[in-house]
């Protein structure tokens, strides 16, 4: 399981990050940027912090240098993300110790392709090719059971509300 902290501003896209991530079955922790914070990271040990860069970034400056200072958290990567356009903003935040910085508005592929690369050893989004033959074999045994008559109908609803919240509108 991945451990991810996230030290945002703004609570709702924070929010909305954190259900996106524990779909995956990831362990996420909210956070803010301030010295008292810098603790938690040091007893909860993430692989991974997303941090949200506001228009003052003081704060977020002093915290990614802190963590970059530290052995044991040195080599984690800081995913960066903010309304910023202006280049020396951006590389100032890249030069104090941040691994990536995306502007808004945040694309989950591009976050997920960024947190893949950073852990090319680890399978973190199921795409290895037993996971795979796994679930479509799930899935294929789901569908037999829904076809056979002897299965009772309570079981089969259970499947199809297993199911129902995946497809498309």
């Amino acid at each position: 399981m991945v451990k991810i902290v996230l030290v945002a501003v703004h609570r709702q896209e924070a929010n909305i990050l954190k259900m996106v991530f524990q779909q995956l079955q990831w362990s996420v922790r909210m956070a803010d940027a301030t010295a008292n914070n810098y603790l938690q990271f040091m007893q909860y040990k993430p692989e991974i912090i997303m941090m949200e860069v506001p228009n003052r970034f003081i704060d977020q400056i002093a915290s990614i240098k802190l963590i970059k200072k530290n052995k044991q958290l040195k080599d984690i990567p800081i995913i960066c993300y903010g309304n910023h356009t202006n280049p020396m903003n951006i590389r100032s935040i890249m030069e104090s110790g941040a691994s990536k910085y995306l502007s808004r508005p945040l694309k989950i592929g591009e976050i997920y392709g960024l947190i893949d690369g950073f852990f090319q050893d680890r399978d973190l989004f199921g795409k290895s090719e037993e996971k795979q033959a796994e679930k479509k074999k799930e899935k294929d045994d789901e569908f037999a059971m829904l076809l056979d008559n002897t299965i009772l109908g309570s079981v089969k609803l259970e499947i199809m509300q297993k199911h129902i919240g995946k497809l498309l509108a």
